[in-house]
């Protein structure tokens, strides 16, 4: 994109800033309830928010572009992390109780979280996922012109996708049955850009005391509802898990709207991907194991989450500098668009 949207970068950052905090393990189960409750389901609603029904007009070209943006990313953050795994942090004391290389292996290909299969990274389940539910969507979007009949289609797909995590007690390669809900993120980002045309929607509706509303109800339903988990595909209740969802993606967009700019956050939100896939690896090892040696016992769950987040997001600027410098073809970027890349971020952040 030549024209970057502001707030969606912002509102990445926010989102990758959730997922890190959220996989610190001694947050409150309150919190993580709330953001559980709408952190992947707005990543959906980003990437749905972005697509192009024009840019690709064949199925085979699309794949060819998702593939590269987000498979080749994903086998090589999985290759990167399967061998950091098994030679260091297993003689760490890490998953002593599944150390089963073999199954670890057959978890890169398979791409499913269920039974510790992917122990290795396991947050790189949504590469996979995103892939599968753009390639639905763009199928979807295809037999659906017409807008009335694609909100059925998003419907009915809800509605299988929630029926599968109920009574179906077996995980698809690639997490194809999540996808069946993602979809419906995925659907409604791609709508919610047509009616909101010159941010026609987010400037009606974004106020303060409508986001201090959105946001309370929002956490109590998360409350009742409790920790859903997609990428075990647990959803729990249906309207409480969509309408949960669709709250926190409303409130954190329209907070990222108002944010307007931040040079801090939309780096961090131009630079996810990697930061989705290797901030589990490195800095998660080194704060647990050599620099901080805290823990619940020392100083509050949600302040160790906090810092621990803070020194993760650190640890990752130079890995981010160094992949988009040298070896852009990791996130799926040419060598051209990763250099000015990189000079806008070495501008901003030096601004």
């Amino acid at each position: 994109m030549s024209d970057r949207i502001k707030w969606l970068d912002i509102a990445k950052g926010i989102g990758i800033i959730f997922v890190i905090f959220a996989h610190v393990l001694t947050i409150s189960p309150a919190l993580l309830n709330y953001i559980y409750s709408f952190h992947m389901p707005l990543f959906f609603f980003i990437s749905g928010y972005l697509f192009s029904d024009t840019k690709y007009k064949t199925l085979k070209d699309f794949s060819k572009k998702k593939a590269q943006t987000l498979l080749v990313p994903y086998f090589i953050f999985s290759a990167v992390s399967f061998i950091y795994w098994a030679l260091i942090q297993t003689r760490m004391g890490d998953d002593i109780q599944h150390p089963n290389l073999f199954h670890a292996f057959i978890g890169i290909f398979y791409s499913n979280p269920a039974d510790h299969a992917m122990s290795y990274n396991v947050a790189l389940w949504f590469l996979t996922c995103l892939f599968c539910t753009e390639i639905l969507f763009f199928i979807v979007k295809k037999r659906n012109e017409n807008k009335h009949h694609l909100i059925i289609s998003l419907v009915l797909f809800s509605i299988l996708g929630y029926l599968y995590s109920l009574y179906v007690h077996f995980n698809l390669p690639w997490s194809i049955d999540v996808a069946f809900s993602a979809v419906v993120f995925y659907g409604v980002g791609y709508l919610f850009k047509t009616v909101n045309k010159n941010d026609y929607f987010l400037q009606k509706f974004s106020r303060i005391p409508v986001l201090l509303i959105v946001v309370a109800v929002n956490y109590f339903l998360s409350q009742i509802n409790h920790e859903i988990d997609m990428a075990s595909n647990e959803l729990h209740n249906y309207f409480l898990f969509y309408t949960g969802a669709f709250l926190g993606i409303f409130s954190w967009i329209s907070v990222s709207f108002l944010i307007k700019e931040s040079k801090y956050l939309s780096y961090i939100g131009k630079n996810s991907l990697i930061i989705f896939g290797l901030h589990l690896k490195v800095p998660a090892d080194f704060l647990d194991h050599k620099l901080l040696e805290i823990n619940a016992r020392m100083v509050n769950g949600n302040i160790y989450g906090i810092i621990n987040t803070i020194i993760t997001l650190l640890f990752m600027i130079p890995v981010i500098w160094v992949i988009n410098r040298f070896f852009p073809f990791i996130t799926g970027k040419g060598r051209k668009i990763a250099d000015e890349l990189t000079v806008k971020e070495e501008i901003s952040i030096e601004d």
